[in-house]
């Protein structure tokens, strides 16, 4: 592997994780995310401003990019640790999202899409859990979370390789930092639900 093309590659990973789709979609509505709601350009925001959807073409879209960079790592470089950080790369993008001036979403829908191509039984196992919890309690940061930090558990109930739970570790690290101030909020309970 040169590593010119090695760092080729992954650019071009962080900037395809970086493609703000929420934020391309409102625009055609006339619609600024970063002015509206929580100012995220993810899923729940898209919702908030255009409904439902828009929101499940966002999700989709987001975890496309996600997926993407794994699927195309694999290709390359065959299974293993560097499709694991492709998938964390485009994490990165979509959180520091570089056609943004490096602000983005919270990494969750791409997320998802990455963990899907690598272990697809725990992502959908976690992205039914995120689903469970915002019928019950209407607060996607709080599902987010949870269902997230349930992901390197499901990896373990379902023996996957150590590599794909550092991945898992990682990408999981990332989405919960990128919820900070929703995790305040959340501890002194004036996280706000969705209407």
């Amino acid at each position: 592997m040169h590593s010119v093309e090695f760092i080729a590659f992954y650019l071009l990973f962080f900037l395809i994780g970086g493609i703000p789709f929420g934020q391309i979609i409102a625009k055609f509505k006339k619609i600024d995310l970063r002015q509206i709601g929580s100012g995220n350009i993810g899923t729940i925001n898209v919702y908030r401003a255009l409904g439902l959807k828009y929101a499940v073409l966002v999700f989709a879209l987001d975890a496309i990019k996600g997926a993407v960079p794994v699927l195309l790592a694999q290709w390359f470089y065959g299974r293993g640790h560097l499709e694991g950080l492709a998938g964390l790369v485009a994490v990165f993008g979509h959180i520091f999202s570089p056609y943004l001036k490096f602000k983005g979403g919270k990494g969750v829908a791409t997320g998802f899409g990455a963990m899907l191509v690598i272990s697809p039984i725990p992502a959908l196992a976690s992205l039914a859990i995120w689903a469970i919890l915002i019928a019950l309690f209407k607060i996607a940061s709080l599902a987010s979370i949870v269902s997230a930090i349930s992901l390197p558990a499901l990896i373990l109930i379902f023996k996957q390789d150590k590599w794909i739970l550092l991945t898992a570790l990682a990408i999981v690290l990332a989405v919960i930092v990128s919820h900070y101030e929703n995790l305040f909020r959340i501890l002194q309970g004036k996280e706000k639900p969705i209407k």
